[in-house]
């Protein structure tokens, strides 16, 4: 669910998810909200440097094999990042899915309590 989305949600719906999960207080709050916009922006970065950088050397198809020398170390790099900040909202996921099961025991730990009350003898 959270590896969801925080795939393909925008900044507002990310803010809206973790403010379900955090209190205003919790410090991670700012922090995973500054984590989730640098990756995306960084990601967005690199994938808009990669297409035009790889649509230039597409228009200049007969100078291939030069441009791929010359703008093969970059392009590598482009994705280099683009996948470095998809690692970032990964290990985010996995921290806001830790805090979802957290939540969850919590609640069924509630709700166990509940039902292994001994009943009231009047």
């Amino acid at each position: 669910m959270a590896v969801n989305a925080i795939a393909h949600a925008d900044p507002q719906h990310f803010r809206a998810l973790l403010k379900e999960l955090l209190t205003d207080e919790d410090a991670r709050l700012p922090l995973w909200i500054e984590i989730y916009e640098n990756a995306v922006a960084d990601r967005e970065a690199a994938n808009a440097l990669f297409s035009e950088l790889n649509k230039h050397m597409q228009d200049n198809s007969e100078h291939l094999e030069a441009n791929h020398s010359l703008h093969g170390q970059t392009l590598a790099k482009y994705l280099e990042r683009a996948h470095r900040s998809n690692e970032q909202l990964i290990k985010l996921s996995e921290m806001i899915t830790d805090v979802i099961s957290d939540n969850s025991d919590e609640i069924g730990d509630v709700f166990a309590a509940i039902g292994n009350k001994e009943p009231d003898n009047k």
